[in-house]
């Protein structure tokens, strides 16, 4: 059996992992990058951008740190439940994100101000971006989960390059795409739901699609 406790355990467990490799002078770098970039293009979304997005380069530390110290046979020795393993990694990733999106605000907050005269577009700017890391972090975290860090390193930046894509080509042809006009008609709030509904189906899909490969794997 397992317990939310336990699932905390882990996340905090997680959280010890990532710690060595945030280093103070490439997370100053990124900020001052973000800033400057938001500042040159007057896009405070970018700036916002750039703190989410990195987020997802950490999310592979802590299957970094399992394979070098061989964690997940100590969990299957101490009878660890996988499925408890496998919401422990879930619940990090949402914590550093949250943590990403309270760092995005900061940085895009004053650019909005700067910018607009009331920045009422930056919330909706800011939940978007948060739904569009948490969906590639679901699509990330089953190839850890089937591959390990090693052979899935690569692998899970194909992502959120797709999504990347997407967006650039979406923005850029938006005047003519017939179905962006009917998008566009919806309204925030049905857009919001549909958002909503999105990432939630496709994280639960995630996780268990994640708990079937972590039981598969031998330790």
């Amino acid at each position: 059996m397992f317990s939310p406790r336990q699932i905390w355990r882990f996340v905090r467990l997680d959280g010890r992992t990532v710690r060595p490799y945030l280093q103070t002078r490439t997370l100053l770098l990124s900020a001052a990058m973000a800033l400057g970039i938001g500042v040159a293009t007057r896009e405070p979304v970018i700036a916002a951008a750039m703190p989410l997005f990195m987020a997802t380069t950490y999310l592979g530390y802590p299957f970094l740190a399992g394979e070098r110290s061989d964690m997940d046979a100590l969990y299957v020795t101490w009878s660890i439940p996988g499925r408890t393993v496998v919401l422990g990694r879930y619940g990090f990733s949402f914590g550093l994100n949250l943590v990403a999106l309270l760092v995005a605000a900061v940085f895009a907050t004053p650019i909005a101000w700067w910018q607009w005269a009331v920045p009422a577009e930056l919330a909706p700017a800011l939940l978007t971006l948060f739904g569009m890391v948490i969906v590639v972090n679901c699509l990330q975290l089953p190839v850890y989960f089937k591959l390990g860090y090693t052979k899935a390193k690569g692998l899970v930046y194909v992502p959120l390059l797709a999504i990347m894509a997407i967006i650039v080509l979406v923005v850029g042809f938006a005047d003519r795409l017939r179905w962006t006009a009917a998008v566009a008609a919806l309204g925030p709030w049905s857009l919001a739901i549909i958002g909503v509904v999105v990432v939630l189906a496709g994280a639960a899909g995630s996780v268990m699609l994640s708990m079937r490969f972590y039981r598969a794997r031998e330790f």
